[in-house]
C-alpha cells in the first residue's frame, strides 16, 4: 500500500454526495482530509483521528438502537 505522504501528487475528488445542490469535494493529505463544497471557496479541514472516533460513534449509535428495536418488538 502507498502512503499518502510519498504521494507526488495531490489527492483531490469530487464525491457523487450533494450538501444544498452542490457536490462536496475532497482533498486527502497525510493528517487531515479537507472538504468543501463544489465552488466554494470556504474549506473545512477534518484530522483523520477525529474522522475515525466519527465512524466509531455512528456504528455504536446504530448498534444501540438495534438492540433497542428489538427490545421493543420482542
Amino acid at each position: 500500500m502507498i502512503s499518502i505522504e510519498n504521494r507526488k501528487t495531490k489527492l483531490r475528488f469530487e464525491t457523487s454526495i450533494a450538501v444544498r445542490g452542490r457536490a462536496i469535494c475532497v482533498e486527502v493529505t497525510p493528517y487531515t482530509v479537507i472538504v468543501r463544497e463544489k465552488g466554494r471557496r470556504q474549506k473545512y479541514e477534518v484530522q483523520w483521528d477525529s474522522v475515525y472516533w466519527l465512524a466509531v460513534k455512528v456504528l455504536v449509535d446504530a448498534r444501540r438502537r438495534e438492540k433497542k428495536a428489538r427490545k421493543s418488538h420482542g
